[in-house]
Order: C-alpha cells, then structure tokens, then sequence
C-alpha cells in the first residue's frame, strides 16, 4: 500500500462479528462474507431433505449432501461453549419437531434434559416438538473437546454481555 492511501477497512473493524471465531478440531464457525452467501445460496437450492418434508420450524434447506457427518453436533456445542465459557450463560434452550430423530439425537448427546413439550407451524401446519434444556451445571458436567472462541471480547457487548 502506498503511504498516501488510507488504510482498508476490515470487516471486523466495521462490524466486530465478522472477526467471531470458534474453532473446534474439524471446524471453525464464522458470519459469512458476501462471497460466502453466494455459495451458501447455491447450496441451499440443492436443498437439505426430501421432497414434500419440512423438517424445520422456520422453512428453510441447506446442505443435504453435508448431513451426518456430525457438522451439526460440532456447530452446536461450539456454539454452547460460546454460550457458557464465552458468554457466562446460565442456560439454553432447543426444541425440534418428535420426528427429527437426528436433531433430538444431538439434543440427548450433548446432554441436554428433555424440558416438556411444544409446537412449531411451519407451512401453516402445527407438529408437536421436544423442547431440550442445558444448564451451565449440565455442561460442566462432562468432558468437552475443545473450543477456542476468538474475536469475542471486541463484540462482547453486542451480546450484552
């Protein structure tokens, strides 16, 4: 760069979120870049499930070639690192339709406490849900793998924490 230009702004220095990391062995968790929104779109139209089933709350399909793998299990507990060792949580709350047996699978693994029922309408069709609870005493009640959570301290008040 020459000394007469201004420095580039970064994303992160715009919006500290974009500089939000968490890495876990297989998998590092981030806001998508302009680029990276349009890939996802492309990805999205190959869809995530079959035909005529809308397995989630709010319609929306993703990956379908990239299911179970366990990118789902690594997200969610780097995701709840983020909010027990990051944020000081005291406790998180999932549900999902009693027919996805792979989201209630993760729930269970993890170590979430089934917490009740519920419903969700998407399509403008009601189906019953399994609503999950994690307490921070849950979470620290088993071994983990590692999460590093990078970025977070300049965003920290963005979380209102």
């Amino acid at each position: 760069m020459d000394a007469d230009e201004p420095a580039r702004t970064r994303l992160a220095d715009a919006w500290p979120l974009f500089g939000l990391r968490l890495r876990t062995e297989h998998l590092v968790l981030r806001l998508p870049t302009d680029d990276d929104l349009l890939a996802l779109m492309d990805l999205a139209r190959a869809g995530i499930h079959p035909s005529g089933e809308m397995p989630f709350g709010v319609a929306w399909s993703i990956g379908r070639a990239h299911q179970g793998h366990g990118h789902g299990k690594a997200m969610r507990a780097a995701m709840l690192s983020l909010a027990f060792d990051g944020l000081g949580a005291l406790h998180a709350e999932t549900e999902a339709f009693l027919d996805n047996t792979a989201s209630n699978a993760v729930s269970r693994s993890l170590g979430y406490a089934k917490n009740g029922m519920g419903s969700l309408t998407p399509e403008g069709i009601p189906r019953p849900t399994q609503r999950f609870l994690m307490t921070e005493a849950m979470w620290r009640s088993r071994p983990r793998p590692p999460v590093t959570i990078g970025g977070l301290e300049a965003c920290r008040e963005l979380f209102g924490a």
